[in-house]
């Protein structure tokens, strides 16, 4: 994943669970390692549940139950180490394996991607209790568990006799507005003819979208879910790069990431990344802020045979402006689109929230 390709400090510890799966501390955050390979980053976790509140909490069969009731009810008085709350991470997911895979016990946008990623390497008690986990949480489950099995692509895992034992289950069960937890406005960036119209039009399907708007900006919105939050990405396109320099301040103010965008059949498209990174980081809103991530994404993967602006240019020009990440995509099939977009939402929140 690519949240984790800058991550390789030495872990401060390491806690065992299995030959498979291990948890290590690095910079104060815990990590979640399988077959030694960097796989997710824990949350905060759910502590100081005041003693006056207990009884509120009698009822709840699993973590995601005590989450909602907890957001909803208490407030987070105090704090816990780094520390404490590695050795917390550590009994919970230790308790998830020794309880046989029980989804109950851990939250379940931790639970389910590790219990995917357990099929996927071959462990066989993952690959039988799979589909049946699924179904149980989704019966059984909060909204927001619900909501995270069904965008995450779970339900896909099951055949149409098995999607008849969801209680209530409909094709377009989730397809109603569903309130984000977070708002996050992201920036586009990038010269003529690189894929931002097609970004808007095709692969976002912005109705909004006009090629010559009067003020030069567009808006599309896209919704991911991550961590169990519901965020909604406001994507803000620029259909004119000759734009007055108020409206390049109001374009950038309050962005909280920014993609930047160029051609690997084309060198010029490369030639203003440079002045793209300074309109960003010149901005008075994003340097109060420090920085915002910034994520270089190459268009026409789909035309690699035509391919002139090599990998290694680009990460030289990642290094020298000390941007964020990088990847490729392909607008025309859509390959590692949806990834683009997962991935500058994990640097945002990130950014943010850690």
């Amino acid at each position: 994943m690519g949240l984790f390709k800058r991550r390789r400090e030495k872990p401060e510890k390491i806690f065992k669970i299995n030959d498979l799966v291990d948890l290590r501390l690095i910079n104060k955050k815990t990590y979640i390692y399988v077959k030694d390979k960097p796989f997710i980053i824990c949350a905060h976790l759910l502590m100081n549940i005041p003693v006056e509140s207990i009884d509120r909490y009698d009822e709840i069969k699993s973590i995601d139950e005590t989450v909602e009731l907890f957001k909803s009810t208490e407030n987070v008085k105090y704090m816990i180490s780094p520390e404490e709350e590695f050795m917390g991470h550590c009994s919970n997911i230790q308790a998830f394996f020794e309880n046989g895979l029980n989804t109950d016990i851990l939250h379940t946008n931790i639970a389910f991607p590790l219990l995917k990623e357990l099929v996927q390497i071959g462990y066989e008690l993952a690959r039988r209790i799979f589909k049946e986990e699924i179904v149980i949480r989704f019966n059984e489950g909060t909204k927001s568990s619900r909501f995270f099995l069904n965008s995450g692509g779970y339900l896909d895992y099951l055949n149409e006799e098995e999607k008849q034992a969801l209680r209530g289950y409909k094709s377009t069960w989730f397809q109603r507005v569903v309130s984000p937890d977070f708002m996050f406005k992201l920036v586009i960036l990038g010269d003529d003819n690189v894929g931002r119209s097609t970004l808007a039009l095709d692969y976002l399907n912005s109705r909004d979208y006009n090629p010559r708007p009067p003020i030069g900006t567009n808006l599309a919105i896209k919704d991911i879910v991550l961590n169990n939050n519901n965020i909604r990405l406001q994507i803000w396109f620029l259909s004119n790069l000759n734009i007055h320099e108020k409206l390049w301040r109001l374009y950038l103010s309050g962005s909280l990431g920014a993609l930047i965008l160029y051609d690997i059949t084309n060198t010029n498209s490369m030639k203003n990344i440079p002045k793209w990174i300074q309109r960003i980081r010149e901005n008075k809103w994003i340097q109060s802020r420090g920085d915002i991530p910034i994520l270089l994404v190459g268009n026409k993967l789909d035309l690699q045979e035509n391919r002139v602006v090599s990998k290694e240019e680009v990460i030289k020009i990642k290094s020298k402006h000390n941007l964020t990440e990088s990847m490729e995509i392909s607008l025309k099939t859509g390959e590692n689109c949806v990834e683009m977009f997962d991935e500058i939402t994990k640097l945002i929140y990130q950014a943010n929230f850690f």
